[in-house]
């Protein structure tokens, strides 16, 4: 092999002959690709203790069984009452829009959820200013 040779134009069964192309990291606008891990797609165990501790009537069964990552989502910010709210309030609008909501029966357990939770947890504040009060 000559050193004067042109790189290209090296035979191919050499080893140093390809040139070798840095891959360029993939830019993708799909936010699932760019998370560090997925969300859970089944209920935390800490979850499954948080629905048992809930009255019978008040269990968000339905909203296990078809949204588990939500409903692990609000067990994770039950013992905090405004994250709790904001977490259910984000449930109720759709601000990315195209969203195509949620069954009824979900729909009905995640009320009941919220006046129950805010039965335990009183606000002297209307849902208005909390909801007003965002940055």
């Amino acid at each position: 092999m000559s050193i004067y040779r042109k790189f290209d134009r090296e035979p191919s069964n050499d080893v140093h002959a390809a040139r070798v192309k840095a891959d360029s990291p993939k830019k993708t606008s799909d936010a699932t690709e760019q998370r560090k891990g997925a969300p859970a797609v089944e209920p935390l165990p800490s979850t499954m203790t948080w629905v048992a501790k809930l009255p019978r009537d008040i269990r968000p069964l339905a909203l296990l069984r078809a949204f588990p990552r939500i409903a692990n989502a609000l067990a994770a910010n039950w013992t905090d009452p405004a994250a709790f709210l904001r977490c259910v309030d984000e449930l109720f609008v759709d601000r990315r829009g195209g969203r195509k909501g949620f069954p009824p029966d979900v729909m009905g357990e995640l009320f009941a959820l919220r006046t129950y939770y805010e039965g335990l947890h009183p606000t002297d504040r209307k849902r208005w200013d909390i909801a007003n009060k965002r940055d």
